[in-house]
This record gives structure tokens, C-alpha cells and sequence, in this order.
């Protein structure tokens, strides 16, 4: 039996579709046991205000598998709920096979993540082996590439940053490719990370070029 809380008609349509009558739905957070179901999905939008609490108090100490889903799944959220001992976490809406697998790897005591999200926390535990070294990358850019960096953590589009350089499209996606090379991520998303995790700020930066 799987225990889901979920305030969400859309959301409790879909995990109905895809386990039937294995599923029961309340709407108010449960605390975990084993009577209400091994497995308890919690569909995190619908209690935004009370869920970092309640995690906090149950996942430590219970033998239920809690699954956290997210509308919108981040790395820095699937972090942060793996740190208190929640066992899956995924899309609200992801596939009936992918729900398949994870309800499989709960029961048999294992962990369940998109993959997309381990690769990038990967990313991120690579990044942060010291902040030194991080820094002695970041050195290597010019002045041009650190500040289109910054643009891109600031959620500006190639476009946008092009109409505030000054400059054509093409040549901010030249940039971005010597960025990413340099810096050894992968994309735009992985480059936001980078900068965060180690809370680089514009003014630290002088540049070597």
C-alpha cells in the first residue's frame, strides 16, 4: 500500500493512473508508520509551509520510505531532503515506469533520484573539493568571460546579455563555450552551481587578461 498526501486534484489523478488501488490519498500530513503504508509519497507544493518541519521530525526516525515529488525538481532541494533522509525524490508528474522503478527500489530498501539531478550534484561534489582551486579556475577567464559568467548566474539570456555588451548573440555563445571549458562544466545550469557553491561575487574577481 502506498500512503500519498497530496492537496493537488491534478496530481492525485495522475499517481491514481499509475498504481490504482494501491494508493490512498489524504490531504493533511500523516506521520509515518508502517500501518498507513512502507512507502509514503508527499507531494511537496501542497505543503510548503509545513513539510521542511515535518521531514525534519520524521525521517530520521521512522522505517517508512518517504518520497518527496516536486513540480519543478532541483538539485539543491533533492540535496537537501537526501541530507534528512528522504529515500526518493522526483518529478510530480514523471512517467508510470519511472514511479514503477523507484516504488521496486524503496521496497527493497534502496534510494531513488533522477538521474539528471545525481549528475549535476556530482558536478557540484567535484566543484567543491576546495574553494581554492575553484578560484584559481575562475582566474583563468577574462574580464569579458567573467562578466557574461555573472550575467548567466543573474538568469540573462544570451540575448539579453548581447544588448548589454553591446555584441551579437553568436559571439556570447563563443564565450559560454571557452567559459565552459575552462571552468570544466557542462552548461549554463552546471555554471550557476559552480558560482554559487562557493559564493563568488563580482567584486572579488580582477581580472588576469
Amino acid at each position: 500500500m502506498l500512503l500519498v498526501c497530496s492537496q493537488s486534484e491534478s496530481f492525485d489523478r495522475h499517481i491514481k493512473g499509475i498504481f490504482g488501488d494501491l494508493v490512498i490519498v489524504r490531504s493533511r500530513l500523516l506521520e509515518p508508520n508502517i500501518e498507513n503504508g512502507k512507502i509514503q509519497i508527499i507531494h511537496a507544493p501542497s505543503y510548503s509551509s509545513e513539510l521542511a518541519d515535518w521531514i525534519s521530525a520524521f525521517t530520521q526516525t521512522v522505517q517508512v520510505a518517504i518520497v518527496i515529488t516536486a513540480d519543478v525538481p532541483n538539485v539543491e532541494e533533492m540535496l537537501n531532503y537526501a541530507h534528512y533522509g528522504v529515500k526518493g525524490y522526483c518529478s510530480s508528474l514523471m512517467a508510470e515506469p519511472y514511479y514503477k522503478q523507484l516504488q521496486r527500489l524503496l521496497e527493497n530498501n534502496q534510494t531513488w533520484y533522477p538521474p539528471p539531478l545525481l549528475a549535476k550534484a556530482l558536478d557540484v561534489a567535484r566543484l567543491s573539493l576546495n574553494r581554492s582551486s575553484a578560484f584559481n579556475s575562475l582566474s583563468q577567464l577574462t574580464a569579458r568571460e567573467k562578466e557574461i559568467s555573472f550575467a548567466v548566474s543573474d538568469g540573462d539570456s544570451n540575448k539579453v546579455i548581447a544588448q548589454k555588451l553591446g555584441i551579437v548573440e553568436r559571439t556570447v555563445k563563443s564565450h559560454l563555450t571557452n567559459i565552459f571549458e575552462k571552468l570544466q562544466v557542462k552548461d549554463r545550469v552546471a555554471l550557476v552551481i559552480y558560482l554559487n557553491q562557493f559564493n563568488f561575487r563580482r567584486e572579488d574577481k580582477t581580472s588576469t587578461s
